[in-house]
């Protein structure tokens, strides 16, 4: 069920990946989505994760956070127009809404140490099979991964099935492909 970006061009891309994820029962793929990377390795055998605070509409991690209290979890903020960092996380933290409505750990939390190695769950509104991602366009997630150590993270992108399209992504000089994919089918490693 996913849709061709050939010829499209990101504007495009987004709008349609918009419209599609509305049809989607994100609940039920977010469920399986949980499910998939409970029994990965990169999950198992790391006790740091990074991921994020689900955007209406967007694969929803917090069961994992509720059921593997003893990982150290790790969610973004954006420290200013240019730059985000992970801060720790612990389920019973109060989270504060960013200017993008997302849900953001205290500024005062601690930082993910730039040595540590962990896994690295990337939010997107679309993924292509060569790991490059779209999402909505203010290029955090590329500068952040542009700048962790190379080989110290595992990096996933976290979408539905649906979303993950046929042909090539549009992109550019800036943007930096994570190493596989979760879908609710399962892991598609790049």
């Amino acid at each position: 069920m996913s849709f061709n970006v050939s010829g499209l061009d990101k504007t495009a891309i987004r709008l349609q990946a918009k419209a599609l994820r509305k049809t989607l029962d994100i609940a039920a793929i977010s469920t399986a989505i949980c499910a998939v990377i409970e029994t990965l390795p990169a999950f198992k055998d790391n006790h740091t994760v990074m991921a994020f605070y689900p955007l209406p509409g967007e694969i929803d991690l917090r069961p994992l956070m509720n059921n593997y209290p003893e990982k150290q979890w790790f969610l973004p903020r954006v420290q200013n127009d240019q730059h985000m960092q992970f801060l720790r996380y612990q389920i019973q933290d109060e989270l504060y809404p960013s200017v993008f409505g997302v849900m953001e750990p205290s500024p005062n939390a601690m930082p993910v140490e730039s040595t540590s190695t962990g896994l690295l769950l990337v939010p997107g509104l679309v993924f292509d099979r060569q790991g490059h991602r779209l999402g909505y366009g203010k290029g955090y997630y590329d500068r952040f991964l542009a700048e962790a150590p190379s080989g110290k993270l595992a990096r996933a992108g976290v979408v539905a099935n649906a979303l993950l399209v046929e042909g090539l992504l549009p992109v550019d000089t800036l943007d930096i492909a994570v190493g596989s994919v979760i879908t609710e089918s399962g892991l598609l490693s790049l």
